[in-house]
């Protein structure tokens, strides 16, 4: 794990982010409140959902 965490710290960023989101959302999905997953999630989600419009971008501009 530290190999990892020494050789790929982005990777091991992310996939701590990862589980920390999934974390509260089993918390959300057990019935804790949902303000509670709103402050970590949000700029997840947003994170995400420009990745995402980026991609699609980039595929469109190629063919």
């Amino acid at each position: 794990m530290l190999t990892v965490l020494a050789l790929k710290p982005r990777l091991t960023l992310r996939l701590a982010r990862r589980a920390w989101v999934g974390w509260l959302l089993l918390r959300q999905a057990r019935g804790r409140p949902l303000a509670a997953l709103l402050p970590v999630a949000a700029p997840v989600l947003g994170r995400l959902l420009g990745a995402l419009s980026r991609a699609i971008s980039q595929r469109a501009a190629r063919g």
